[in-house]
């Protein structure tokens, strides 16, 4: 049984990682507001790494946060539904569950974006021959 403080420790660890990535991903968009104001104007700028490099790695760290916030309310599910099981707990599995749904599909959506910029990455990298 993983106690409830490791349980809480996850959760400052998954709550740091979305804020570091939330970060990035600022720092991208103010990136790529540069490039495109520069372009504008009739230049080029180029950044290393590229926003969009820098936006894939933030999705990653995302992901990562997500699956221990999944991970954390799986486990408080089956704590909880075990203690009720065996009467040394009262009430509802209800908001766990929807915890859980929530937190598995949220799971799914981190995966999505990071596999759609990804893709999106290697696009802008693949050079076209016609």
């Amino acid at each position: 049984m993983i106690s409830t403080l490791r349980l809480i420790q996850n959760q400052i660890l998954g709550g740091v990682l979305f804020a570091i990535a939330s970060v990035m991903i600022i720092i991208a968009s103010i990136l790529e507001e540069n490039i495109e104001i520069q372009k504008e104007n009739g230049g080029e700028i180029a950044y290393t790494p590229s926003p969009i490099q820098i936006t894939l790695f933030a999705f990653g760290i995302i992901t990562l946060a997500t699956l221990i916030f999944a991970y954390n309310v799986t486990v408080r599910l089956n704590q909880t539904n075990l203690q009720m099981l065996t009467g040394k707990a009262k009430g509802y599995l209800r908001p766990l569950l929807w915890n859980f749904a929530g937190s598995w599909l949220f799971v799914f959506g981190a995966f999505s974006l990071l596999i759609g910029t990804k893709i999106i990455l290697e696009e802008k990298s693949a050079i076209e021959i016609f």
